[in-house]
Parts: C-alpha cells; sequence; structure tokens
C-alpha cells in the first residue's frame, strides 16, 4: 500500500471509533441507499472491514467533486480501500490521523456487483 499512495505506514494501527460507525448508520444504513443504487449496510457487514483492508483489490486516495485529493472534515488525508465479494463491492475509507498512527474508520459503503 506504501508504494501505491506514497506514505509511510509503518506503525500505524487501524482503528474504528464510535463516530465512524455512527456516519455509517446514519447515511449508509437506510433505505435511501437503495435509491443511489447501493445496498443499506446491515451489523454484519461490520464484520468484513478485516478483509477489505487485508486483502483488497485496490486502495487509492479518493478525489473529491474538485478533483483535488479528499479531505476528512478535519483535514486529514483519506484513502478508499475497495474489495469485491460474490454480488457486492465495499468501499471502505479511512481517516489517516497522523499524530495518533491511526488509520480511523471515517465511511463504508456497498456498491451492487454488476451482473453480467
Amino acid at each position: 500500500m506504501q508504494k501505491i499512495i506514497d506514505f509511510n505506514f509503518e506503525g500505524y494501527s487501524h482503528t474504528i471509533d464510535r463516530s465512524g460507525i455512527n456516519h455509517i448508520l446514519n447515511h449508509h444504513g437506510k433505505k435511501r441507499e437503495n435509491l443511489r443504487g447501493q445496498k443499506v449496510l446491515i451489523e454484519e457487514d461490520f464484520f468484513k472491514i478485516l478483509e477489505v483492508i487485508k486483502n483488497y483489490d485496490s486502495v487509492q486516495r479518493p478525489l473529491n467533486q474538485k478533483g483535488k485529493y479528499a479531505k476528512s472534515i478535519t483535514g486529514n488525508d483519506l484513502i478508499l480501500y475497495i474489495k469485491t465479494f460474490d454480488n457486492e463491492i465495499i468501499h471502505y475509507v479511512s481517516e489517516v490521523r497522523t499524530g495518533r498512527k491511526e488509520l480511523a474508520l471515517s465511511t463504508m459503503w456497498i456498491t451492487k456487483k454488476e451482473s453480467r
């Protein structure tokens, strides 16, 4: 991952805190997700996080609407992990907290895999 996004993550740990979980449940755990073409997140989806961050298909710095690297509301860098499962694609975003050496859950959403 370090070579992909040009940052040294040695000594960093992944964390999940209440603010990330609350964001996900409040913004991606509602039925309106279906209108966006996304799956409504349920408790079982959180158990897939370890698989996503350890065995991601791709990792990148997400871009904002202006085409620049996206930042958290606190101004920290973000990392987007993407992992495809049987019929869904999980998008998991970590906030880089350099002072604490943490990669903290920021948000997560699931899109449905297109059938071919």
